[in-house]
């Protein structure tokens, strides 16, 4: 075998990080999603010790790791490791420390300790669960009033969360038979803020509808979707 020249194995080095990246960052995805699924069962576990008392629960608090990489240049790959190709016939070899390196194997070769932790975070990040409480208030027959309340499970009122409201076309088909809505019903606003307390309304506006036709809303808000459905009615 011929060794690379000098121009060539720079180009191999300086190209090695960027094509071993994929497969180091795939044994890390699978190493975390090992942990994931192993956490998901034991989330599944619960044990009551005492009538009347919370169920205890498990969680991995953490999970350190270390395992060492070998990347070689070779001239043929084989069925041990990854490999990537170069122009000049070589190939970068990433293989567990300690296996005993082929034949065809360069004298290029670096050795790589790789260390790191799975450490389990709090969901939410340690902080209350957010609460969203929707309230419709029908102003007249054509016009619905949303005002949504976001607060925290501990009783905080959480400002500057942004709730989406739009109309769903296709549900609101279904229930009128086939319909569509007129292209003038909307949302005052689509997208509000809550202020200090916590609030923010906006209204539904379906003037031009006729008596007994069903406008749906979807109403999103902190990771929650609700769905709700306005009937014009003369009548109200």
């Amino acid at each position: 075998m011929s060794e690379p020249n000098e121009s060539e194995t720079a180009l191999t080095r300086s190209q090695a990080a960027e094509l071993s990246s994929g497969s180091v960052e795939e044994f890390l995805l699978a190493l975390a999603d090992g942990v994931n699924r192993a956490q998901r069962q034991l989330s599944q576990i619960s044990v009551q010790l005492q009538p009347g008392q919370p169920a205890i629960s498990y969680e991995l608090p953490r999970l350190d790791f270390e395992f060492r990489v070998t990347f070689e240049l070779s001239s043929t790959s084989d069925q041990f490791g990854s490999s990537s190709s170069f122009d000049n016939g070589q190939i970068l070899r990433l293989r567990p420390a300690g296996r005993r390196p082929g034949s065809d194997t360069s004298a290029t070769q670096a050795t790589s300790l790789i260390k790191g932790s799975f450490v389990a975070m709090p969901a939410h990040g340690g902080k209350p669960p957010q609460v969203v409480n929707v309230e419709l208030i029908r102003l007249s027959a054509h016009r619905l009033k949303f005002q949504v309340e976001i607060s925290s499970a501990a009783g905080e009122k959480l400002s500057g969360i942004p709730v989406e409201f739009n109309i769903d076309h296709n549900l609101s088909r279904k229930l009128n038979k086939g319909k569509e809505l007129d292209p003038t019903t909307e949302m005052q606003i689509g997208v509000v803020y809550t202020n200090q307390s916590g609030a923010g309304t906006t209204a539904l506006v379906a003037d031009t509808e006729p008596n007994g036709k069903y406008v749906a809303v979807v109403v999103t808000a902190a990771s929650e979707t609700q769905t709700f459905v306005f009937r014009v009615d003369q009548s109200a």
